[in-house]
């Protein structure tokens, strides 16, 4: 029992906050002051936005990074969850209004720059951020915690911050929301919307956790029915923020699930050695699931089909999928199967096929250069030998060989001396070879027998 109380004791040190915690009144008060939303930090904020528009309107991930690190956006949703922890209406409120108005500049920024932009496609950047999940939940909670406990330690606070503002990504969501104004897209706006919604509540969240785990005094008392009551409004939030995203998560994992399950089917039953699954989609058909495969091979006969289909339905857990197979492609088919034939066996098949002839010949022309400058040291061998010694007079004999290294032809000059050629030597006999035999010199080695 003394050493089970014992190990308690220990491990409660460990993992103890309090030892690190920094001066709790410092703490509070650069909390407060990254709060205020005025002059350098707006045009900050504006920069921000912009940099993070133009790296979803590209396709470019380290440009809305670098849009992240340089975000303020993050010190009013710190300092809400400060308040409410300390119980700091007023901090609060501050916290509130100046998030309220970052919100409606980076809103408007990005809103302009999307109408003025020439690019108005989605790209995957920016559709990432239209579908939240349970999964950005998590994300935000963990986040928002690393930020606060490295705003209320003694330790190095920059990398901690920078990955805290890279993981929870408040930038790109509104973006998002302003390209789904300027493109009067109300389901972009509501799902980036709902992601910053998710992101903010659950930020602020991890922090007033950490705020009364770290143990910070209180600003006001409060009563305990009074802070039941704001317990009850807090529980309130989260189970209406995070219901959706829950139901999201699901979806997506059961989505997930199936593409595997069709992924395994496919590469085990449909890729065989008479066999080939060249593409393979699942397609909607009026309600009806169907498992689109472009099948080339041995015919399969109606049985055939059918046994795949229960296979597929039973063995793989896809009991509301049904497999549609296309095989015959000949010129009297319909145009389904003429687009597939000429799209996919065209555009892939016979391109893999070019590769592989190009790469072939690639081999043969380097193999042919290989024998020719082969054919030509040998002829002329002797005489570079005799040439070669007599310039320099530290070479005793010398044989010069070609050979294929890495796809690239490399000269082995293989000499007898009394001493090591030194770099001005070796620079010397390169110059005079490559103008002797027309060959590069910085493909020359030396190596002394």
């Amino acid at each position: 029992m003394q050493m089970i109380d014992e190990l308690k004791a220990k491990l409660k040190e460990v993992f103890s906050l309090l030892p690190d915690k920094a001066d709790e009144e410092l703490i509070v008060q650069s909390i407060r002051e990254d709060i205020e939303f005025k002059g350098v930090r707006i045009w900050i904020l504006i920069c921000a936005i912009f940099t993070a528009s133009l790296g979803l309107n590209v396709n470019s991930t380290a440009v809305i990074i670098g849009a992240m690190l340089i975000s303020p956006l993050m010190n009013p949703i710190v300092g809400l969850g400060l308040g409410l922890g300390i119980y700091d209406l007023a901090l609060v409120k501050r916290s509130l209004r100046s998030l309220g108005i970052m919100v409606l500049i980076s809103l408007t920024t990005a809103t302009l720059y999307f109408m003025l932009s020439p690019l108005s496609q989605a790209q995957s950047e920016l559709l990432a951020r239209t579908q939240p999940t349970i999964y950005d939940v998590l994300i935000a909670l963990v986040g928002g915690a690393a930020g606060i406990f490295a705003n209320s330690a003694k330790i190095n606070k920059g990398n901690i911050l920078m990955g805290v503002a890279i993981a929870t990504a408040l930038m790109p969501p509104l973006c998002t929301a302003g390209y789904g104004i300027s493109q009067g897209s109300l389901s972009y706006f509501l799902g980036a919307a709902y992601l910053f919604t998710i992101n903010t509540i659950f930020i602020a969240l991890s922090t007033l956790v950490v705020v009364r785990l770290m143990q910070f005094a209180p600003v006001a008392r409060v009563s305990q029915a009074h802070d039941r009551k704001i317990h009850r409004w807090i529980v309130a939030i989260i189970i209406g923020v995070a219901t959706p995203s829950i139901y999201s998560g699901v979806l997506l994992v059961r989505q997930s699930i199936k593409e595997d399950s069709i992924n395994r089917f496919v590469r085990d039953k449909l890729n065989t050695r008479d066999l080939q699954a060249l593409k393979y989609n699942l397609i909607n058909n009026e309600g009806q699931e169907l498992l689109d495969v472009v099948l080339l091979g041995r015919k399969l006969d109606s049985m055939e089909v059918g046994s795949l289909q229960k296979t597929m339905q039973e063995d793989y857990h896809l009991p509301s999928i049904h497999l549609l197979l296309r095989q015959d492609f000949t010129p009297e088919n319909d145009s389904v199967h003429r687009e597939v034939n000429r799209d996919f066996i065209s555009a892939d098949f016979i391109h893999k096929q070019d590769e592989l002839l190009q790469s072939k010949q690639a081999e043969r022309d380097s193999l042919a250069t290989l024998l020719e400058e082969t054919r030509k040291i040998s002829e002329e061998g002797k005489a570079i030998e005799q040439e070669l010694c007599s310039l320099f007079s530290d070479v005793q004999s010398a044989r010069l060989q070609s050979m294929n290294f890495e796809d690239d032809i490399v000269y082995m000059l293989a000499y007898k001396g009394e001493r090591e050629l030194n770099a001005q030597e070796q620079a010397q006999i390169r110059s005079w070879l490559s103008t002797r035999l027309s060959i590069k010199a910085e493909a020359i080695r030396f190596y002394r027998l």
